[in-house]
C-alpha cells in the first residue's frame, strides 16, 4: 500500500500539472491509457477479461470512476496538499463502511476518529481562503466513494486478478467521464501534455494494482490507513513543484485530520492484536 500511495502521488503531480485541461478530460484520457496497458497485460498473461465477480467489478469501477472525477475536480480547485488531505479521509470512511457492510469489527471510537478528522477539515476551510465549501464537498464525496470502492475490492478477497480490477475501473471510467463532461469543451493536449498523460496512466496502473492486491490480502481499515503517508508526499511536492504554502491554522487543521486517521489505524491494529492474543490464549487453555 505504501508503494501504491507513492505512485498515486506521482499521478497527482501529473494531474496538477495539467490544470488547463478539464477534470473529466483528464479522467477520460488517464482511463484510456490504463485500458490499453491493462488489455496488453491481460492478453500477455492469457487471463480472463470477465472475471468471477463481474457485477462487483463493475460496481467497483463505477464507484472508483465517480471518486476519480470528483478528486480531479477537487485537485483543480485547491492546493495539492489540501486535496490530498480530503482524499485520504477515505480510510476512515472505509473503516466505518467495512463495519457496516462487511461486518468487520467496528468500535464506537472509530466514529469519534472520523468526527475528529472532520473537525480538522472545518478548521482548514475556516482559515484557508483558497478553499471553499464546493471544493470541500467534492473532496468529501470523493473520499466516501473511494471508501465504498475499497470495500468492494475487499469483498472479492483473492478471487480476482488485480489487473482485471483496474481494467474494469478504466472501462467504466471512460463512459462515465464522457457522460459527465458531454457539454464541456475539451482541448487538444500539446506534446508535453501527452507525456504527462502517459505518466498518469502508468502511475495509475502501478498504484491501482498494488492497492488492489493490498486490499485483497489484509483488513480493509488497516490497509486504507496507510493512505495518510500520501499527505506528506503531497505537502513536499506541493511546496517543491507548485510553491504552495500554508499558514499556522491551516496546518493545525491538517494535523487534526491526520491525528484522526493515525488514531484509527493505531486503534484497529491494537484491537486486532489483542483479539489474536485472546484467541491464542484460549487455544492454549483448551
Amino acid at each position: 500500500m505504501f508503494w501504491a500511495i507513492l505512485f498515486f502521488a506521482l499521478m497527482n503531480i501529473s494531474a496538477k500539472s495539467l490544470e488547463h485541461l478539464s477534470a473529466t478530460q483528464l479522467a477520460f484520457m488517464r482511463a484510456f491509457v490504463v485500458l490499453i496497458l491493462c488489455t496488453f497485460i491481460l492478453w500477455y498473461e492469457k487471463s480472463t477479461f470477465i472475471g468471477y465477480n463481474p457485477k462487483i467489478l463493475f460496481l467497483r469501477g463505477f464507484l472508483g470512476s465517480v471518486a476519480l472525477i470528483s478528486f480531479m475536480m477537487t485537485l483543480q480547485q485547491m492546493p495539492l496538499a489540501t486535496a490530498a488531505m480530503l482524499q485520504y479521509l477515505s480510510p476512515l470512511f472505509t473503516a466505518i463502511l467495512a463495519g457496516l457492510i462487511l461486518k468487520e469489527k467496528l468500535h464506537i471510537f472509530q466514529w469519534f476518529f472520523l468526527f475528529l478528522s472532520l473537525i480538522g477539515v472545518f478548521i482548514v476551510k475556516g482559515f484557508d481562503v483558497r478553499v471553499d465549501w464546493a471544493g470541500i464537498s467534492l473532496g468529501l464525496f470523493s473520499s466516501f466513494c473511494a471508501g465504498l470502492a475499497y470495500i468492494s475490492i475487499r469483498s472479492m478477497k483473492n478471487k480476482e486478478n488485480p489487473t482485471l480490477v483496474v481494467f474494469y475501473f478504466a472501462c467504466v471510467t471512460i463512459p462515465t467521464a464522457l457522460l459527465v463532461g458531454w457539454n464541456e469543451t475539451w482541448k487538444m493536449p500539446n506534446p508535453n501534455d501527452w507525456l504527462l498523460i502517459l505518466g498518469m496512466g502508468i502511475f495509475t496502473l502501478a498504484g491501482q494494482t498494488l492497492m488492489t492486491k493490498a486490499y485483497q490480502i489484509e483488513d480493509a481499515s488497516i490497509v486504507a490507513s496507510v493512505n495518510y503517508t500520501g499527505v506528506f508526499f503531497a505537502f513536499f511536492f506541493g511546496w517543491w513543484l507548485f510553491n504552495e504554502s500554508f499558514d499556522m491554522f491551516t496546518l493545525l487543521g491538517m494535523i487534526v485530520v491526520l491525528i484522526g486517521i493515525v488514531l484509527n489505524v493505531t486503534f484497529k491494529s491494537w484491537s486486532k492484536y489483542i483479539l489474536k492474543e485472546k484467541i491464542e490464549t484460549e487455544n492454549v487453555e483448551e
